[in-house]
């Protein structure tokens, strides 16, 4: 019995650690593609016991957003989801009223993409 438990768990977590590498290669992907659109900011918020958020933020040479997309959750199940209120918005003034429509953790983690900006044009570190 305690083989077979042994066993199950050594599986679990193997699954465990391919779906993180999907998940991670998803997120790598995604910011290839960003990339290739523009400059990209990347905003991170960790939950402690709610799900943590990453926000990909890509950006035109006027600080416009491009696209913006986010993935939140506590699972490796977690996916990337598009932000389509972002588009069209100035990173360094985007519209309270656009921002009032997020969850706390999404908020902080736009806020951490837009000061690890200015701390990269600023020549320091995000």
């Amino acid at each position: 019995m305690t083989g077979k438990f042994i066993i199950l768990i050594a599986v679990a977590w193997m699954l465990q650690i391919l779906l993180g590498l999907l998940q991670i290669k998803a997120f790598n992907k995604k910011y290839v593609e960003l990339r290739r659109k523009g400059r990209v900011t990347i905003g991170k918020v960790k939950g402690k016991l709610r799900a943590g958020t990453v926000v990909l933020i890509a950006i035109d040479n006027n600080c416009n957003i491009i696209q913006a997309e986010k993935i939140q959750g506590l699972t490796v199940f977690a996916r990337l989801k598009v932000m389509e209120n972002l588009v069209g918005e100035n990173l360094l003034k985007i519209d309270p009223a656009v921002l009032d429509k997020f969850d706390k953790l999404t908020l902080l983690a736009v806020e951490d993409a837009i000061n690890n900006y200015r701390a990269a044009i600023e020549g320091g570190e995000g």
